[in-house]
């Protein structure tokens, strides 16, 4: 469950990178985010191999040569970022980026209870990976705009344009992450999905601390966030928005363990 979240927290880091406006980004900035991906992917790697051993079966070994490559990605990116300074070539940190980000998307699937389990079917996870791959978008776009937030504070001249994109990504992931949740609820509690008899939501309000966590803070108030930080981003106020993204990320944090949990529990992350 955590070896998910954290591995769809790096490569979702790494993914919104690779499509940021880097050329607008003040140069010292793009370190920290890879920074960050490759200690959570390192950490993930060296973890599960000093639990499990150097042996493991697979689909566990592949998730974890997988975030070791992510992790490798972003060390990569911290090399090269002084020649893609100089260069001015955004193709040195883009590439990169864009790879890592997906072997960290593809290592939270593989740790994913549902793609795990023997009892998932072809539309389970199907489900499942695209709710790891929304949810890796969340994470990133949250995380990677109050970093960028953080740099107005030194770069004063950087212009607002690239806070603009990733609010915008932010917005997006907020609400196709809201849709995923009203499918998947349908789906359940219609008996839709193959394999899940019974009443859906007896089974499900075992768990009403979680599912409330999910709901109301995972989904309605990072909606709330959203619609705040976007808003004070087009009257230009980044010391605003950079206030609100700090505890939206929180919340987005809160959310995505949530609903990790209850994807280990009902094998669908909601």
């Amino acid at each position: 469950m955590l070896a998910s979240l954290l591995c769809s927290l790096g490569g979702g880091v790494l993914t919104v990178l690779g499509f940021s406006r880097l050329d607008l980004i003040a140069a010292r900035f793009i370190r920290l985010p890879a920074i960050i991906s490759c200690a959570v992917g390192a950490g993930v790697t060296v973890w599960f191999w000093r639990r499990s051993g150097l042996i493991v079966a697979p689909p566990t070994s592949r998730a974890a040569l997988a975030s070791l490559s992510c992790a490798a990605a972003a060390a990569v990116i911290v090399m090269l970022q002084p020649l893609a300074a100089r260069t001015r070539s955004t193709a040195l940190i883009r590439v990169p980026a864009i790879l890592g980000g997906v072997c960290g998307m593809v290592a939270a699937c593989l740790f994913a209870r549902p793609l795990a389990s023997v009892h998932s079917t072809g539309v389970l996870m199907a489900l499942a990976v695209i709710g790891q791959c929304l949810g890796a978008m969340l994470l990133g776009s949250v995380t990677v705009a109050w970093l960028l937030g953080h740099a107005y504070l030194t770069a004063t001249k950087m212009t607002i344009t690239p806070l603009q994109s990733l609010v915008r990504w932010f917005a997006l992931s907020v609400g196709l992450r809201g849709v995923y949740f009203v499918v998947c609820v349908t789906l359940f509690s219609t008996g839709a999905l193959p394999g899940f008899d019974g009443p859906f939501f007896e089974r499900i309000m075992g768990d009403w601390l979680v599912l409330s966590l999910r709901v109301a803070v995972g989904l309605l108030a990072v909606g709330v966030f959203a619609y705040m930080v976007s808003d004070c981003v087009r009257l230009r106020s980044t010391q605003s928005a950079t206030g609100i993204l700090y505890f939206a990320s929180v919340f987005v944090y809160i959310g995505e363990l949530s609903s990790q949990f209850l994807a280990t529990e009902f094998l669908l992350p909601l």
